[in-house]
C-alpha cells in the first residue's frame, strides 16, 4: 500500500436505541506505546499534533510521538491499515464489547488489540479479516463490518431480546499516489427511530393570523376582514389540529395570496415557493423559528411566518384592486429520519439576521 492515498472512510452504525454518543475513558490516551499509530510525520510539533485531534508523547523512543487518540478513530492509514475503537457506551443499552467481532475475522491478527472493560480497539490489514475488495471508478475500495452478538431469549409463544444489536460498516478508498491525496471524513448514522404509532384519519390544519409578532393573541372569525397598512407586517401561522405525536413534523411547501377566496384563481402573489421565502418580493416573507421555550406543547407542530401587506395591482386599469386579500398554503406532515430531516433548506434564523 506504500505510497497511496486514502480519499474517504465511510461508517454506518446501526442500533437500536438512541444515537451514539460516543463516549470514551476520559483519558484518551492511554493506549500502550506498541498500540499506538503514527499520526503525524517527523519533527511534528506538539502543539500541531493536539491541533489534529491526536496525541503528542515523545517519552518513548519506540513509539511514535503523535499518535491517534481513541476519540479521533475510527481511521485508514497511508500503510493500509484500519483502526476502529468501539465503547460500550456506543448503543442504549451498552453493547456487549465480549461478543463484538470482525466479519470473517478469525485470525488472531483480526482479535481486538485492546480490550478493557469500555473499549474494545481492532487494528487491521484492509486486505485482511473478511475485507472485500472492488474498484470504484479510480478508486480501490475495501470493506468489512464489525459486528455484534446479541442474546435471544426464546418462549413458548415468542422471542425477546434485551441487548442492542451493533453492525458498523468499514469502507476505506485509495486513489493517487501521493500523499497529499488523503483525506479522511468518517461518517456515523444510526437507525431512524421507530415510527410512532399512527391511525387513519383527516389530518386538520388551520391558518390563522396573530394580532401582533407575540402570537399570543388571534383574530377571531367575526374580526374579518382585517385591515392594514401598506408593508405593515402581518404574522402568520400554520399549524396542526388535534395530533398528540410529538415527533410529527408541519413541513410548508408554498404559500400564497389570491384576490379570491379560490386558491387557484389564476390571479395569485407567492410568498413561499418550496419551502423558501419568495425570491421575486422585494419585501420578502420572514420564516419565523418557533422554538422549545415558545411555551406551545408541540413546537413542530406550528410554522410561523410574516408577510408585508401589499395590494393587488391591475395592469390594465393601472390601479390597485379593491377588496380582499386571501392566503393559502399548501404543507405536509413528515417523520424526522437519517433521509429526511423536515427542515427547510432556508433557515428562520438567517432570513431574521438579513432583514
Amino acid at each position: 500500500m506504500e505510497g497511496s492515498g486514502i480519499l474517504g472512510l465511510l461508517l454506518v452504525v446501526i442500533c437500536s436505541a438512541q444515537p451514539p454518543s460516543l463516549l470514551f475513558p476520559a483519558d484518551k490516551c492511554w493506549l500502550s506505546p506498541k498500540n499506538r499509530k503514527d499520526c503525524g510525520f517527523p519533527g511534528i510539533e506538539a502543539s500541531e499534533c493536539v491541533q489534529r485531534g491526536c496525541c503528542f508523547d515523545a517519552g518513548n523512543r519506540d513509539a511514535p510521538p503523535c499518535f491517534y487518540s481513541l476519540d479521533s478513530l475510527p481511521v485508514c492509514t497511508k500503510d493500509g491499515q484500519v483502526l476502529i475503537a468501539i465503547s460500550k457506551d456506543l448503543t442504549l443499552p451498552p453493547v456487549n464489547l465480549t461478543t463484538v467481532h470482525l466479519k470473517e475475522g478469525d485470525g488472531a491478527e483480526c482479535s481486538p488489540t485492546v480490550a478493557s472493560a469500555d473499549t474494545v480497539l481492532f487494528q487491521f490489514a484492509v486486505t485482511e479479516c473478511g475485507a472485500t475488495q472492488r474498484l470504484d471508478g479510480v478508486n480501490i475500495l475495501y470493506e468489512t463490518d464489525v459486528l455484534g452478538e446479541f442474546e435471544i431469549l426464546d418462549g413458548a409463544l415468542g422471542s425477546v431480546t434485551r441487548d442492542s444489536p451493533f453492525r458498523l460498516h468499514v469502507q476505506c478508498s485509495y486513489r493517487g499516489s501521493q500523499e497529499s491525496d488523503l483525506q479522511v471524513k468518517p461518517r456515523v448514522y444510526t437507525l431512524s427511530p421507530p415510527l410512532p404509532a399512527t391511525e387513519a384519519g383527516i389530518l386538520l390544519l388551520e391558518l390563522r393570523i396573530a394580532r401582533d409578532g407575540g402570537y399570543r393573541s388571534w383574530y377571531v372569525a367575526s374580526d374579518y376582514p382585517i385591515l392594514s397598512v401598506l408593508r405593515d407586517p402581518v404574522f402568520m401561522e400554520v399549524r396542526v389540529l388535534n395530533r398528540n405525536d410529538p415527533s410529527l413534523v408541519l413541513v410548508l411547501n408554498d404559500c400564497w395570496a389570491t384576490p379570491t377566496a379560490e386558491p387557484y384563481s389564476g390571479i395569485r402573489w407567492d410568498l413561499l415557493v418550496e419551502r423558501c421565502p419568495f425570491a421575486g418580493d422585494n419585501y420578502k416573507t420572514r420564516l419565523l423559528p418557533v422554538n422549545a421555550d415558545s411555551h406551545l406543547r408541540f413546537p413542530t407542530h406550528h410554522n410561523r411566518f410574516v408577510v408585508s401587506t401589499f395590494a393587488f395591482w391591475d395592469r390594465v386599469s393601472g390601479r390597485a384592486l379593491t377588496g380582499e386579500v386571501y392566503f393559502h398554503c399548501s404543507a405536509e406532515v413528515c417523520y424526522p429520519s437519517t433521509r429526511e430531516n423536515c427542515t427547510a433548506p432556508c433557515s428562520p434564523s438567517k432570513y431574521l439576521q438579513s432583514d
